[in-house]
């Protein structure tokens, strides 16, 4: 993966433009398999999942059997069709199978500093330079270090979310109102992002945002 794009031309100059790209978190596998000795797979077992106390959360691809696990579904007309991850080329490492508990406590765990420091967390969720303004569609909407940042009405919200061949996944908390909203599809035509802001909304008693004939909820 990291020869598709070593070497070659920068799509902005650093620090002029956000601009998201799948390719560092390639780079990032590489960079911790390098430090540390280990695979990524054992370093995040180790360094991640167990100190948070997660059990259900694995490194899983095509060729491994997870036990519980929810195959993804693409859209093939009126009918669903299975979504097999290999077909697409990219990096593997960063495969894990979790469920919406899992994910919940794996972000407790990085908010409430167990897993990093306080130090940490604050760069992690606070925007700067050029990623402080990262849409010009939405004034609102920020990066920090893999996590979105931007709003409800008023009401603050961290988090991120990503679709791949039938699978979506979307964890968002708002800090100030204490409440975290995780939702995990399965899939083509469910979209777990939309999920989450109609679920958020309505805990946090904001009304529903309209939808497209084109985006049904």
């Amino acid at each position: 993966v990291m020869a598709l794009y070593s070497g070659k031309h920068w799509v902005n100059e650093p620090g002029v433009k956000w601009d998201w790209s799948i390719s560092g978190f390639s780079l990032l596998v590489t960079i911790v398999e390098r430090v540390t000795g280990q695979s990524f797979a054992d370093y995040v077992q180790e360094h991640i999942l167990t100190p948070a106390g997660v059990r259900s959360t694995t490194y899983c691809d095509d060729d491994t059997v997870v036990r519980g696990l929810a195959h993804a579904y693409r859209k093939r007309g009126l009918f669903y069709a299975p979504a097999n991850e290999t077909d697409m080329a990219y990096n593997a490492d960063l495969r894990f199978c979790s469920t919406v508990g899992d994910l919940y406590a794996l972000w407790s765990a990085i908010r409430d500093k167990r897993l990093i420091s306080p130090e940490s967390f604050a760069e992690m969720t606070t925007a700067e330079g050029a990623a402080a303004h990262m849409s010009a569609a939405d004034p609102q909407a920020q990066y920090g270090f893999a996590v979105m940042i931007n709003h409800e009405n008023d009401h603050r919200r961290i988090g991120q979310h990503g679709s791949l061949l039938g699978y979506s996944g979307s964890l968002y908390d708002f800090p100030d109102d204490h409440l975290t909203v995780v939702v995990l599809t399965n899939t083509e035509d469910q979209n777990a992002y939309a999920i989450t802001r109609a679920v958020a909304r309505a805990a946090l008693g904001l009304p529903e945002l309209a939808t497209s004939p084109a985006s049904p909820p």
